[in-house]
């Protein structure tokens, strides 16, 4: 789904459930490309996104993107570089450091395309980091035997397994504390990807906090109109978009929509506090 900057949506597509994530950019983007002119236009994607192909083929159209990179699959030396204290700024509470790399294939096929690479640092986002870690330990040591194993059953369903290792030819799991320890070493870093040099690292950082907007119509249609829009058990492809953009899609348009309305008049009232 793609959103305007008040969060209203403009266009969706349906991908198969065994479509990978990445998979979903470059066709999702040529279909929006060949409905609408787009002159200038912001991608902005989480680290599901972060593939080198997604982000190459954003610079064969020479469109503009912030994408959140997958920093704990980066190479070691970039893993050095988040880690080593030289270079960041305190600006205000925001830590921070940005290099500037050439785009590239692995290390090679240089396209004279150049990304920014801004590494943030966050104390909160750091506990929120560990919390979210012990979370994940404590709900496997609950499960835990005698010998401190968990069997593959009593896994089964565990959205995250990488803190856990298989042993016995995958019929126990028991905690990998070098992955644990590993992790750690990131709590509160983010690391975003960007060709907006344009920009300042602040409005770099409030661009892709807008990325809620998306995460909030799905939340729209999983909570508040969940119970509104009538259940239909179809199997044909045309049916399925039919039935989502009826009802899904256009109900998910008008509430923003609505809701962007009322907030601009909201605003304007504070502004003139005399209206």
């Amino acid at each position: 789904m793609a959103t305007d900057e008040n969060g209203i949506p403009l266009h969706y597509k349906i991908f198969p459930g065994n479509v990978a994530d990445p998979n979903t950019l470059i066709p999702f983007m040529l279909e929006i490309a060949d409905i609408y002119e787009v002159n200038s236009v912001t991608i902005i994607a989480d680290k599901g996104m972060s593939v080198n192909r997604n982000i190459r083929f954003l610079e064969s159209k020479n469109w503009k993107y912030i994408i959140s990179y997958r920093m704990k699959a980066g190479s070691k030396q970039f893993k050095e570089y988040i880690l080593d204290e030289k270079d960041y700024i305190n600006d205000g509470g925001l830590i921070y450091k940005t290099r500037d790399i050439a785009s590239s294939y692995n290390k090679k096929r240089i396209n004279g395309h150049f990304r920014r690479q801004i590494i943030s640092f966050s104390q909160k986002l750091a506990t929120k980091d560990k919390n979210d870690r012990d979370i994940l330990i404590q709900n496997f040591t609950k499960k835990m035997n005698k010998d401190n194993l968990v069997s593959c059953d009593d896994l089964a369903g565990s959205k995250k397994y990488r803190f856990f290792k298989p042993i016995n030819k995958g019929a126990f799991y028991e905690l990998d504390i070098e992955k644990i320890q590993e992790d750690q070493k990131y709590d509160g870093y983010y690391v975003y990807e960007t060709n907006r040099t344009d920009l300042s690292v602040k409005e770099v950082i409030n661009l892709y906090s807008k990325q809620w907007q998306i995460e909030s119509n799905f939340k729209t249609l999983k909570g508040k109109l969940s119970g509104t829009v009538p259940n239909v058990f179809i199997n044909l492809k045309p049916y399925c978009w039919l039935h989502l953009f009826m009802f899904h899609f256009i109900s998910v348009f008008k509430l923003h929509h609505l809701h962007s309305k009322f907030k601009i008049r909201t605003d304007w009232k504070k502004q003139n506090h005399w209206a």
